[in-house]
């Protein structure tokens, strides 16, 4: 699966800056992915789970809102609030093979 830049920003700081697979964002009208080559996209986020899988393994972000910007071939994330959530692998697989299916998921 082909790479692509990511940046999770809250108005502090910097969350997550990197290289990721896939994206599966929650949005207002309920959740998407975003892959690399994405068309350019801008989107209201609610608050829910975000999950950023990168080729060490995936990430998970509980957002208080905001919005998804896709452009150049670059994800930016800007929210209102955000936190890391415990890591949880197993459940992490289960959530992105649900989203991209089972070719869409990196091996570990």
């Amino acid at each position: 699966m082909s790479e692509f830049p990511c940046r999770l920003r809250v108005p502090a700081r910097v969350l997550f800056e990197g290289g990721i697979e896939a994206a599966v964002l929650p949005g207002a009208d309920g959740s998407f992915e975003v892959l690399a080559r994405h068309g350019p996209l801008v989107a209201i986020l609610g608050a829910g789970s975000c999950l950023l899988s990168a080729p060490g393994g995936a990430r998970r972000f509980r957002l208080g809102g905001g919005v998804a910007r896709v452009s150049g071939g670059e994800l930016e994330i800007l929210c209102r609030d955000a936190s890391e959530e415990a890591e949880s692998g197993s459940r992490d697989d289960r959530i992105l093979r649900e989203a991209l299916g089972d070719e869409g998921v990196a091996r570990r």
